[in-house]
């Protein structure tokens, strides 16, 4: 047994949801002209644009 193991109790059905919220936030960005499928891959690439993804607000900071 592995220390990853998804086909017991409800983790099936939680890593579903983990998915479907990770793809939602994928599809909300609109500044990358791209496909999902390449969303996903520059996402799992760059760590500059899984931040800008995940932490929209952050980008948005006034600077003085």
């Amino acid at each position: 047994m592995g220390w990853l193991c998804i086909r017991n109790d409800n983790s099936p059905q939680n890593l579903a949801v983990l998915r479907h919220m990770a793809l939602n936030i994928l599809k909300k960005d609109k500044e990358l002209k791209k496909g999902l499928r390449a969303k996903q891959f520059l996402a799992a690439l760059d760590v500059l644009y899984l931040e800008k993804v995940l932490f929209p607000e952050k980008q948005q900071e006034p600077t003085i």
